[in-house]
């Protein structure tokens, strides 16, 4: 199956002489591509009598950039007209509407209408065209969608990916996704380290929102210092985050020290 599915879609995106992307216009089997090829899917919500939609076919979808980056996607194009379910499911008002979704169709970022090319090819360009391990932990979700474990893992995935993102819209909005699962992790979790395990993070996707202030609050409501290495390296780790983000040299150098991983050393050396 899995082959057959690949097969086809290279297949489908060798084929267009005449078009930079390749259009899926099935929701289901846009979902049994992105499963798997381990990618996100694109919608693009549009009608035959819609203006603005003509103007971004011909500027956006046909831009010289769109066979390469849409690759790092499954591209859906719904016609709202002969697909009003699909459009009332993402609350379709406007079009043109481009949505990127899981692959279990939950909205990660959504924009209506159309100015020029560029505005949306800065947000394409940084689609990451592998979310593997991403795929599988929302699979996993769909067994409980209640579990905690599952949730927080789902949650510090969307962070992983997100922090590095280079497009700034995209990367708040792969880190909200991130906080509404450590949320729901929360709510759900029965086991203190696990709580405290979700608090820090959620800790941490301050700092990436760039709201050093208020990860420190929540960094000083919280014990002191943790009981698990691995729970006090992620402390420090945040801390020397807010340190660096404000200036304080000091407080950098001090948390720093205190931390052996050498990826969080290398985030700090090179952010």
């Amino acid at each position: 199956m899995r082959k057959s599915l690949i097969l086809f879609f290279v297949l489908c995106m060798s084929y267009q002489n005449y078009a930079q992307v390749f259009w899926l216009a099935d929701v289901k089997q846009s979902q049994s591509i992105a499963k798997q090829l381990d990618k996100l899917i694109l919608m693009d919500f549009w009608a035959d009598w819609c203006g603005p939609c003509r103007v971004m076919d011909n500027d956006l979808w046909h831009h010289p950039e769109m066979q390469k980056i849409s690759a790092s996607f499954v591209c859906l194009k719904i016609n709202i007209d002969f697909n009003k379910k699909t459009a009332m499911d993402y609350n379709t008002q406007v079009i043109p509407k481009v949505v990127l979704t899981t692959l279990n169709g939950e909205t990660i970022w959504e924009t209506t209408g159309y100015s020029n090319a560029e505005s949306y090819l800065s947000i394409l360009r940084s689609i990451p065209g592998n979310v593997k391990e991403l795929n599988q932990f929302i699979g996993n979700l769909e067994e409980n969608k209640n579990d905690a474990r599952a949730n927080f893992l789902v949650g510090t995935e969307f962070q992983k990916i997100g922090k590095d993102l280079k497009n700034k819209e995209l990367k708040y909005s792969f880190l909200e996704c991130c906080e509404r699962y450590l949320s729901k992790a929360q709510k759900n979790s029965k086991d203190a380290n696990l709580t405290e395990e979700i608090e820090l993070y959620s800790s941490l996707n301050d700092v990436y929102w760039d709201k050093e202030k208020k990860a420190l609050k929540k960094i000083e409501k919280m014990k002191s210092e943790p009981k698990d290495s691995h729970l006090s390296e992620l402390r420090h780790y945040i801390l020397a985050n807010c340190y660096k983000n404000s200036n304080d040299l000091t407080g950098f150098q001090k948390e720093k020290q205190m931390i052996t991983s050498k990826e969080y050393i290398d985030y700090l050396d090179n952010q």
